[in-house]
């Protein structure tokens, strides 16, 4: 019998007093979901949950990042690799429950970025050790030492972002390279080519479905949309988002 997702949520934010405009996408998630059990890390805790569950070299790698976001895109990976369930960045609304998107539940769930380009990894539901969140892991380590400006535009999505996930599902499938490769609308390419992932245990949405459909990714994408790299993240996370940040991630 296929392994299946468990009924848990995972979200992260540096600490737990939330910006206020993040306070009703997390109640999203629980309202949509009363079933499903919710878990919150803060920054530390993402630290202490590598150190304990990892390889010496994993831990590394993930003390090695040089920014908060790119320690997150690790530990989503990281921990739906070890005990699956459903990830989603603190800024994406649940406008649909977790059981409408994911299939049987016995698959690797992703979906196509509406650029259509990547697949989008701010909203996963996994099993868990699935092989594809193996070979993000794998790819982080082969990338965390490459020569790359981590304030330039795109290095983020190539070392823990957008198109190392991409990757990650490339290899999985047997598509060799980069898959950009494959023309400007790769993603969009690949989830259109059913033959290329059905019997992979994946189910790939189209980009309306975790774009606005069944998720929907707020307000952080849209604010760095149109910035240099990351570089600006960093401001962003150690700022209050509007006038009061509210504690209790548990409200």
């Amino acid at each position: 019998m296929a392994t299946r997702i468990p009924k848990q949520i995972w979200q992260t934010y540096k600490t737990a007093s939330l910006p206020v405009s993040a306070v009703p996408c997390v109640r999203s998630w629980k309202r949509r979901n009363p079933t499903w059990s919710y878990r919150f890390f803060d920054d530390g805790e993402l630290d202490g949950y590598v150190r304990a569950n990892g390889t010496a070299e994993e831990y590394a790698a993930f003390r090695q990042l040089p920014l908060g976001v790119m320690k997150a895109d690790f530990w989503r990976y990281f921990v739906l690799l070890k005990e699956g369930g459903v990830y989603a960045d603190i800024d994406t609304v649940a406008s649909q429950p977790v059981e409408d998107w994911i299939g049987n539940g016995t698959a690797l769930v992703t979906g196509v970025e509406d650029t259509r380009e990547l697949f989008c990894q701010w909203a996963i539901a996994a099993p868990p050790g699935h092989p594809v969140l193996r070979h993000a892991i794998d790819l982080i380590l082969e990338r965390v030492n490459e020569p790359v400006d981590v304030r330039s535009r795109g290095a983020v999505h190539h070392i823990t972002g957008p198109q190392l996930w991409t990757d990650a599902i490339s290899r999985h499938l047997g598509i060799a390279g980069d898959v950009t490769n494959l023309g400007t609308a790769s993603a969009e390419r690949i989830q259109l080519e059913r033959d290329l992932w059905t019997g992979k245990a994946m189910l790939i949405h189209p980009w309306q479905v975790l774009c606005g459909g069944a998720v929907s990714h707020l307000f952080a994408s849209k604010r760095w949309s149109d910035l240099p790299g990351y570089a600006s993240w960093r401001v962003l996370r150690n700022r209050t988002d509007g006038t009061r940040a509210v504690s209790e991630v548990s409200r």
